[in-house]
């Protein structure tokens, strides 16, 4: 495994946004002004993180105020969003007393703290920060904002999907899982805590390597268990499909995953 190139090497791994003040910046969407919708992004937490796919909605929304990559200044959040800015005017007090400012300066009390909005919105593969089995989805239209834990990115903004997709069909694979709990700082029961580092360090074949029957097999997979990710028959054929493209036979597959390890992670 350790003969292949480091995932980092083709993808951006980055860690998710940062409030400062999760209490007051993420909020119920029913308690959204739906005329205020565009102020904000949907918000995904970890424990609704899923294998392959990411839910179609959430019950949650994080202020985001971005247009592009822009921040909204201090006047167009007041303009254009006038209820959110009353309910941020009705908590500045708790804001400015909680957060750390740089240098001191507080001008921007009522903006999260780091929006990652260079990034954030758009195509990639999320992650919970603590794993006891893969659960790599695809955010495919960079609809969600996730919070402080990873999320991976191709470094060419112009590539497809299809380089996504085989990032998710290896990550989600028993070789990726393998891999990931060599790497991780390891927890009770079992569990791993997934670090920018430690996927920035994972060995991926490159696709460009992968032949090209091998590859549209697998991206047909994929979008198999995108659609279902229950399907534990297109599930086990991935992963055989990724154990060939690295080069491990069907008995070192057996001994770093077993059945039992399978079917409670479906």
């Amino acid at each position: 495994i350790q003969r292949f190139p480091k995932l980092e090497k083709f993808f951006l791994v980055n860690l998710g946004l940062n409030t400062d003040m999760d209490s007051v910046f993420i909020r119920n969407r029913s308690d959204v002004p739906l005329a205020e919708s565009a102020a904000y992004a949907p918000y995904l937490p970890d424990r609704q993180m899923r294998r392959y796919q990411v839910p179609p909605t959430t019950d949650l929304m994080v202020f985001y105020p971005v247009d592009g990559e822009r921040l909204l200044s201090e006047s167009e959040v007041k303009a254009k969003f006038p209820s959110t800015w009353e309910y941020l005017e009705n908590h500045e007090t708790a804001l400015k007393a909680e957060r750390t400012f740089k240098d001191g300066d507080d001008s921007l009390w009522w903006c999260p703290a780091r929006l990652r909005r260079g990034y954030m919105r758009r195509p990639k593969i999320v992650t919970p920060h603590l794993i006891l089995f893969p659960r790599f989805g695809l955010d495919q239209d960079g609809r969600y904002a996730v919070k402080r834990s990873p999320l991976i990115r191709p470094k060419d903004k112009d590539e497809d999907l299809r380089l996504l997709k085989y990032a998710l069909a290896v990550l989600n694979s028993p070789v990726g899982h393998w891999q990931i709990i060599q790497q991780s700082q390891r927890y009770q029961r079992g569990y791993a805590m997934l670090e920018t580092h430690t996927l920035r360090n994972f060995c991926l074949p490159s696709a460009a390597n992968v032949p090209v029957a091998t590859m549209n097999a697998l991206q047909e997979l994929v979008d198999v268990l995108i659609a279902n990710p229950t399907d534990t028959v297109a599930d086990k054929k991935l992963g055989d499909l990724v154990a060939e493209i690295y080069g491990v036979n069907p008995q070192d597959l057996l001994e770093i995953a077993t059945p039992e390890d399978r079917s409670a992670d479906a």
